[in-house]
């Protein structure tokens, strides 16, 4: 079963800054309660006590007059691994700065939207979306909504999520009297750490820290890709004894050949190391997933019509390719 709730799903991300640099990092999902209930109850066999027992995970809450079921998830990181994790974003005590370029990924706001899209949710679904921050003091400098306790900023994504005409980047900041506040050496910095996403993994060392927007599901089991591998013949290297590793990436949510409506979500997974991803010959962002059917995969979104090729690298050689068409 699928949630089509056309304009009553609300989800916001939030991070809290602490003092010594830690940050909690959430993700809030709220669904319109009567528009839920009569979605649920149009099915056959769902009832009131059904619909209760579907929805025991959330708390209701009122929002802006309405009730909402809401489910919340959160986790506290340290600076290291918002580092790790977050190379588009630059988070402290003292600032909080995210940047991307509208033609690259992903960008702010982009971790949601592919959560979004995994659940089977539509656009027209999305009511609104936003990212949230908590500075420890007073804000002095942002572009974003500058709330009542002076310390936490709104930024509003909704009206241009999936806008066609936007073509401006997306740059968010907000800075406390602190820090001096300057976007242009913050985009600096950023366009440095989005420019490898490997660049902190070395060998010898344990896995990345896990993807840590927490992606928070639903009761409903999300409508993903296909979870068969898609048949293609690979590079592997040599055989250079009984551990060498000759198994090629997998590549999950295209098929060979096959068509798809935009946007696409692509998963990629080796058994040991990825090295990198490309498409069209270009490396891309990935965003490592915690937890549910695609734990322990990266993913990335393609949004735009055209002809692709993806092709995954291991640490080992190996190699796997998947052309398709997003139409």
């Amino acid at each position: 079963m699928t949630f089509i709730l056309v304009g009553c799903v609300r989800i916001e991300s939030s991070f809290v800054v602490n003092q010594d640099n830690t940050v909690t990092v959430g993700v809030e999902q709220a669904y319109h309660k009567g528009k839920t209930d009569a979605r649920l109850s149009e099915e056959e066999g769902v009832g009131p006590q059904e619909i209760e027992e579907m929805m025991s995970d959330f708390e209701v809450k009122t929002i802006q007059g309405e009730e909402y079921y809401s489910i919340q998830e959160s986790q506290v990181l340290t600076e290291q691994e918002l580092k790790e994790n977050y190379p588009n974003y630059i988070i402290n005590k003292d600032k909080f700065y995210a940047y991307a370029a509208t033609e690259e990924e992903p960008a702010a706001g982009e971790d949601i939207i592919s959560s979004l899209m995994e659940m089977g949710l539509s656009p027209e679904d999305l009511e609104h979306l936003a990212i949230r921050i908590k500075l420890p003091s007073e804000v002095v400098k942002t572009n974003g909504i500058l709330q009542e306790d002076k310390q936490t900023v709104v930024w509003d994504l909704t009206s241009r999520l999936f806008s066609e005409t936007d073509n401006t980047d997306q740059e968010l900041y907000a800075y406390t009297a602190n820090d001096p506040g300057d976007p242009a050496a913050d985009r600096l910095t950023v366009e440095k750490q989005t420019a490898d996403p490997f660049a902190s993994y070395h060998p010898g060392n344990q896995s990345p820290v896990p993807s840590t927007v927490p992606s928070v599901q639903p009761t409903e089991k999300p409508v993903l890709p296909s979870s068969t591998p898609p048949a293609q013949k690979n590079k592997v290297t040599p055989d250079k004894g009984k551990k060498a590793d000759r198994q090629p990436p997998v590549i999950k949510g295209v098929k060979k050949n096959k068509s798809y409506k935009k946007p696409v979500t692509i998963y990629v997974k080796d058994n040991k190391k990825i090295k990198k991803v490309t498409l069209n010959g270009k490396k891309v962002m990935l965003k490592k997933i915690s937890q549910g059917k695609y734990q322990g995969y990266y993913k990335f979104v393609v949004k735009k019509k055209g002809s692709y090729k993806v092709s995954a690298f291991d640490t080992s050689g190996n190699k796997k390719t998947i052309k398709f068409r997003v139409k």
